[in-house]
């Protein structure tokens, strides 16, 4: 500290240089899999539930933090930048594409060691926030995907000064060089104009920012173009300076940083805009936080316990929702689909190119389905959108009908780099059709028309291919919905005009069902349908003939199909064929032990099982079967299944287990899913020792599956749903008081689920306006019987089965 003329001048200045070597992940352990649930040891216990604090970043790269909001996402202290849809790379090697991250940083993992640090992840804000303090300096940045302005990534950094002197913070450029994957035109200067009233005090300017654009390199399909993408971002120093020379102390000074990106450069510029005007009036960062506070009011899971599960299960519900466009019907866009690693993972060469699997629809949506419809919506829309790519690849298969891409991303045409993934794995087709049925049992017929006429919105205002509605049944009233696709045999043969086709969500029901009645033949031996040649769940066995999972699922779609018919008014003759079919496909049955092998010739002694395949025939398929069987099956197939799967396989046993009375077993299940839990900010991986994809969102959807499917024992019936709960297993002699699924939506009434050891409440807590028609919901126990027909009605029962039905 340096005395002149009279005044004390403090000069400092942060450490910053970002060298960042990737550490080897941890090695195979046993040990891993007997983690706890972790006694909470926050200081501040009124955060436990919401904050993940530690004084230091992980040892590994991979588990740092990350922000999104299903448009854009970041992983904290990188230098890339992902946004939804934008991928660069021919077919197999299409990839998110790598945008450069152009927001500045004062604090990083190499700063000065003279400082205390704090990270905190705040989940019910929705923001993470790095601290570093000394005795007279006091730094905070803050980091968020704009929840509301969704094409904005934002960081506000806050000095504090303590004393008097001249602070010089230096600031690093991230930006690292471009990218791989899109050609940038030069940049320019962009002036944002606000009203006059946004004077809030900031103390750079966000009026003049850089503007820059360009393109992908490498489109997907030949067919397909070069995706544009356009920047606005603030203009950033090298340094940040503060001269406190007199007056009181402390002194605060901030500095707000926007990024906005989108694929028009009219939509980069007007979000930009709106995050300067709210950042000039001081309530950016409020709008995002009151947005998320509108989330979590609409839908939570809440546990109350002296552990940390909750926290477990706070923060994976924060990262699946960052990961689907919720409550975004104000600044809408299109969606492109959610990968295992989220929006923060896919570039080139890592964690499954960003690309959309099963996971999306089978693990991820079904998690937040019940308190969060908007999901399914969106991921229902992404499949219709896409149905012709799926028409192209059934075709290619020498099949009729519609068969999804085991791997797809922005066109929909098959993105997978292997054979047999592309010809064998073809369940995905009926787990979305699973997916429809559990949106429309939950939203009833008004589910459909949710998702019912879309089309891809590369689309030109008004060009509509006039005979479009030939191929595609709008509604119920048209007279000719059981005709097919129009004859495409090629990606390349998708033309604009035919990309602007309307389809709806019973165009590809029906398709599917077309599929899957081409793609088995009937067997005399056996006498039934049968499915040869494919690659069920556990994808260590392939090719195999009639895997269990893939005949019911291929069954459940054509009983689907016909049952959705039926109630269009559609396809009579289809559909009472489609429900022959699907109560003929043979589903290999062990009648000497009494249980379901995985598939034909399996032999549970010698083949070691990936992950959870067969026990899902008892949930969630929900086949009709004797306790004994089912608990055969588990027995069976849990000895067979390997230690070190991914961690929704332990999730789906608990659920099961838990079906059977099983408490114990379930418990130990439950709990194994907690060694792919990669503190401090719990960061899932897909294996239980750290390797695999990271932030893995098909974890964490097994994992909020085994609580609400599980603990609460929800199950959506055509008519009805019930829960039968029970309490979420001790960890670490600490009990969980209480368990509250808060904002179930069922056919437009919310509902709180609260539990403990002796009873349940029920609370009607909203009505949405279009389903007034349903004036009550009645409740049943096995000894009592409630009708909840108010917003705020309640009613408490024994804790036990109950089922909830609407009257009509």
């Amino acid at each position: 500290m340096l005395q002149l003329k009279g005044l004390f001048f403090l000069v400092l200045t942060i450490n910053i240089d970002f060298l960042i070597t990737a550490l080897k992940a941890e090695s195979n352990s046993p040990k891993l899999l007997k983690r706890r649930i972790p006694t909470d040891t926050n200081e501040d216990s009124s955060k436990r539930l919401s904050v993940l604090i530690s004084n230091k970043l992980p040892n590994d790269t991979r588990f740092y933090p990350t922000v999104s909001n299903s448009f854009v996402g970041h992983q904290i202290f990188s230098d890339t930048i992902y946004i939804n849809g934008l991928y660069n790379g021919r077919k197999k090697d299409s990839h998110r594409a790598r945008i450069p991250n152009f927001l500045p940083y004062v604090i990083t993992p190499t700063s000065s060691k003279k400082f205390s640090t704090k990270y905190m992840q705040d989940l019910d804000r929705g923001v993470f926030s790095a601290q570093a303090h000394s005795d007279s300096l006091q730094i905070e940045q803050v980091f968020y995907a704009h929840k509301l302005f969704t094409r904005l990534l934002v960081t506000e950094i806050t000095i504090t000064v303590s004393a008097y002197g001249f602070y010089d913070v230096a600031v690093q450029n991230m930006t690292a060089k471009l990218s791989a994957d899109i050609k940038f035109r030069k940049s320019k200067l962009f002036k944002c104009k606000t009203p006059s009233d946004a004077q809030h005090q900031i103390s750079n300017d966000i009026l003049l920012a850089s503007y820059c654009s360009g393109k992908t390199l490498i489109p997907e399909e030949d067919s397909s173009p070069r995706l544009p993408i356009h920047i606005a971002k603030t203009i950033f120093p090298r340094n940040l300076k503060m001269n406190v020379t007199s007056g009181s102390l402390p002194v605060t000074k901030r500095w707000v940083f926007i990024m906005s990106v989108a694929p028009d450069r009219r939509e980069a510029k007007y979000y930009y805009k709106k995050g300067c005007i709210a950042a000039k009036r001081g309530i950016l960062q409020k709008f995002h936080e009151d947005k998320w506070t509108a989330i979590w009011n609409h839908g939570d899971i809440r546990i109350k316990s002296n552990s940390s599960l909750g926290l477990l299960v706070k923060s994976s519900l924060y990262y699946l929702i960052s990961a689907f466009p919720i409550f975004t019907k104000e600044y809408p866009f299109q969606f492109f689909g959610a990968s295992p690693g989220g929006l923060t993972n896919g570039g080139a060469g890592k964690y499954y190119y960003g690309h959309v699997f099963w996971d999306q629809d089978f693990w991820m949506v079904p998690a937040l389905l019940p308190i969060f419809p908007d999901t399914a919506q969106a991921v229902l829309r992404y499949r219709v959108q896409r149905l012709l790519p799926a028409y192209v690849k059934a075709r290619s298969l020498g099949y009729s009908g519609a068969a999804y891409p085991w791997e797809s991303a922005y066109t929909g045409c098959d993105v997978c780099e292997g054979a047999a993934y592309i010809k064998e794995e073809i369940h995905i087709t009926g787990d979305i059709v699973h997916l429809l049925k559990q949106y429309m049992l939950l939203n009833g017929g008004h589910g459909l028309t949710e998702v019912a006429i879309t089309k891809l919105e590369s689309c030109e205002k008004g060009k509509k291919n006039a005979n479009s509605r030939r191929f595609f049944s709008i509604n119920q009233q048209q007279q000719e919905p059981c005709v097919t696709l129009p004859d495409i045999y090629s990606c390349t043969e998708i033309t604009d005009e035919i990309q602007c086709l309307y389809a709806t969500g019973w165009d590809m029901v029906r398709e599917i069902a077309f599929f899957w009645q081409s793609r088995m033949e009937w067997s005399h031996k056996r006498g039934g349908y049968v499915i040869n040649g494919v690659m069920g769940p556990d994808e260590w066995h392939h090719p195999v003939n009639n895997s269990a999972y893939t005949n019911a699922i291929a069954a459940r779609s054509l009983k689907f199909a016909a049952d959705l018919a039926r109630y269009l008014g559609a396809c009579p003759k289809l559909s009472s064929q489609w429900d022959e079919i699907s109560s003929s496909i043979v589903i290999p049955f062990d009648e000497e032990r009494q249980y379901h092998p995985e598939y034909d010739g399996f032999d549970p002694s010698k083949n070691v099982v990936k992950q959870a395949d067969t026990i899902m025939l008892g949930f969630p398929l929900m086949e009709d079967m004797p306790r004994q069987v089912r608990l055969n099956d588990l027995l069976i197939h849990r000895n067979a299944t390997t230690s070190f799967g991914p961690a929704m396989t332990w999730g789906m046993f608990a659920i099961n287990w838990l079906d059977v009375g099983e408490q114990e077993r379930a418990r130990s299940d439950f709990l194994r899913q907690l060694a792919n839990i990669q503190p401090p900010f719990n960061i899932w991986s897909e294996n239980p020792d750290g390797t695999g994809a990271v932030n893995f969102l098909t974890g964490m959807g097994g994992f909020i599956q085994s609580i609400v499917y599980g603990y609460f024992g929800l199950r959506v019936h055509d008519n009805h749903l019930s829960v039968n709960p029970v309490m979420l297993p001790e960890s670490n002699s600490t009990d969980v008081e209480e368990m509250t699924l808060h904002g179930l939506v069922y056919r437009g009434l919310f509902f709180d689920f609260r539990v403990t050891e002796l009873e349940i409440n029920v609370k009607l807590v909203g009505i949405d306006k279009p389903y007034l028609t349903y004036p009550c919901a009645q409740i049943r126990s096995v000894s009592a019987s409630h009708r909840l027909c108010n917003a705020g009605d309640e009613a408490t029962f024994a804790r036990g089965k109950l089922e909830l039905s609407l009257e009509s």
